[in-house]
Order: C-alpha cells, then structure tokens, then sequence
C-alpha cells in the first residue's frame, strides 16, 4: 500500500473531525477526509487521543495501521475515489445499530466487521465492479436448487444514490489444520456431487456452475457450524465445475508448499497425477475421488485460459500472468 503521507496539521484535523463525529447524531451530518492511500489493516476498538496517536505515528512505518483506528467509532466509510473516502453518517444503512469490532482494506474494498455482519465496502473503481457483478449473479444463484444455494453465503445488497455495498451474516474463516480438513473435505464432496449431478456432459467435459475461484479461503463458517462459498463475483452459469476443483488443487498445494502461484500447476502439467496424489497426501480423500471420476485433459487449456481472463478482468499484469501465458505455448498450443 505505501506509506501514508500526511502533515501533522492534516492529520489533526481528520483527527478532531473523527472525534467530533463519534459524539453527533449518526443521522445528521458527513464528515469527509482526503489520504494519500486508504488505511490499511484491523484495529480493535480502543481509545486514543491526539497527542499519543501523533508520539505513536509519525515515527512508525506501520502508521497506516495507526490511521485505521481513528475509524472505531464511524458507522459506515464510504467511497469518494482512490485518493479519499467519506465518512457517511447515516447508520439507517446498517441492518443494526451495531459497535464497529474491526476493518481492514482487503482487495480494494473496506471490510467493515460489526457484532453479526461484514459490510464490503468498495473502494477504488476495480471494486465496484466487482460488487455489481456479485449483485448480478445472484440471478443466476436463484436458479439454483434450493439445496445448492444453501452452500453458499449469499449477501444482501444495500444501495445509496451513488454506491452499492454487501451486507452478510458475520463468520469464522477456515485453517487447514487436520480437523479442518476433514469438514472442508466433506463439505467440497457435497459441494460437486450436487454441481456435478446438475451439470451436462459435452464432449467429455461438463458444463455448469463455475464459482471461479474456489479455494479455502473462500470457504466460511457460519454461526451453525456449517460451511458456506464466498466471493460471488465470478460465477458462471454455464462454466466448468472442473475448473474449481482444478483450482482449489492448486491453491492448496502452493498455500501448504509455499510455491509460486503456478509451479502446482506446472508440475501437473508434466505429471499428470500430481495434483490427484497431493490432494491425497493432504487428506482430501474424497474431492481426490470426484478428481478421478470427472477428469479430462481438455480442462488444461481451459483452465489457462480461465486465468489469463482472470487477470483481464482485474486488469493486471504480472509475472504470473507471463508464467502463464509461456505455460499456454509450452503445452497447450
């Protein structure tokens, strides 16, 4: 994110302009203030005052993280552009009034947790686009069977006149301790048997709901102990469920080997059982079996591709991108 850099005069005054707000009527007034970056990491409620946060600060590297706390008492940070944000007084737009636990910046959006929600609050321009799409695939979600949709954590949507934000029931996130991996099992196994079940098969491969990037990460857990899919933004309705078990594949080898985004990857490719055998060296033993039954090496090119697109539409370029696209020639074309 870089450093923040911010006067000491600027900075007392979003200061005095942040603690003024904590006191007033939530329903009353706007509050806006201009940063070099957006604040970037959690805080936990606490007190500070000026004179500490300035001795505290300025003399710190992590004073990023610092300028964070001076949201603990807001209800709501709302998107300007990328060089400045406004605090939106208005808490009618929280399902409930609740206390602000933590907030952090996490892939261009405001993640903003209260006592029982998540509001994702977009950020820069690559974020709103992305909460539109999740908005518009929830048409494709509704198609679904009931007992598919359950698996998902599906938001709700609360829209203002110039921006849309999500709203969802607060969870825990997964580790891959072995406890864990055990119900991640499971639950993926009910996951693509029901996809799978529901998709059509052509030409060998098969056709249907694709979440887009299936990984652990994305999986949750909600208050009954059952897991949920997250991130909505890239399903497809007529995709290649194959693709997301290629992908959490992948995704779990490089997180646990602490490889480069793609060496899996390459190393399947050279291989072809690799990725089937770590998904059993891991314990996944019986996604490893849906990877035996559905199978079919016309999903290497697919998958490629499906990642070369993923990176348009983020519109980034990186090595991994150059990685793949010499993957692409060395195999496919």
């Amino acid at each position: 994110m870089g450093k923040i850099a911010l006067e000491k005069k600027e900075i007392e005054e979003c200061f005095n302009a942040l603690h003024l707000l904590s006191q007033n009527n939530f329903d009353s007034k706007r509050i806006r203030g201009s940063f070099s970056r957006f604040p970037n990491g959690f805080f936990i409620n606490d007190s500070i005052d000026a004179d500490s946060f300035f001795t505290e600060t300025i003399k710190e590297p992590s004073r990023k993280d610092k300028l964070s706390k001076l949201l603990s008492s807001i209800r709501l940070v709302k998107k300007l552009g990328t060089t400045s944000f406004e605090i939106a007084i208005p808490s009618s737009l929280l399902e409930i009034k609740e206390k602000i636990c933590a907030l952090k910046m996490i892939n261009d959006s405001l993640i903003l947790w209260t006592d029982n929600f998540v509001y994702k609050i977009p950020a820069t321009e690559k974020a709103v686009r992305r909460t539109n799409k999740t908005k518009d695939n929830l048409v494709i979600l509704k198609k679904l069977d009931t007992d598919i949709q359950e698996l998902f954590l599906i938001p709700q949507f609360i829209e203002t006149s110039d921006m849309v934000l999500q709203c969802s029931v607060k969870c825990l996130t997964l580790s891959l301790d072995n406890e864990k991996i055990s119900e991640i099992d499971n639950f993926l196994n009910t996951y693509f048997s029901k996809v799978f079940q529901s998709a059509e098969l052509q030409n060998s491969i098969y056709r249907g709901l694709q979440h887009g990037d299936l990984h652990f990460r994305n999986l949750l857990k909600r208050k009954n102990n059952k897991l949920c899919i997250t991130d909505l933004d890239l399903i497809e309705e007529n995709g290649f469920p194959f693709l997301d078990l290629m992908h959490f594949a992948i995704h779990l080898t490089r997180t646990i080997e602490k490889s480069s985004q793609y060496q899996p990857f390459e190393s399947f490719l050279k291989e072809k059982s690799y990725l089937y055998n770590k998904l059993k060296t891991y314990n996944f033993y019986k996604i490893s079996e849906i990877w035996l039954q559905y199978y079919h090496d016309d999903y290497i090119a697919l998958y490629i591709q499906s990642q070369i697109e993923w990176y348009h539409y983020n519109k980034a370029t990186s090595d991994e991108l150059i990685q793949l696209e010499k993957l692409q020639k060395k195999y496919v074309l």
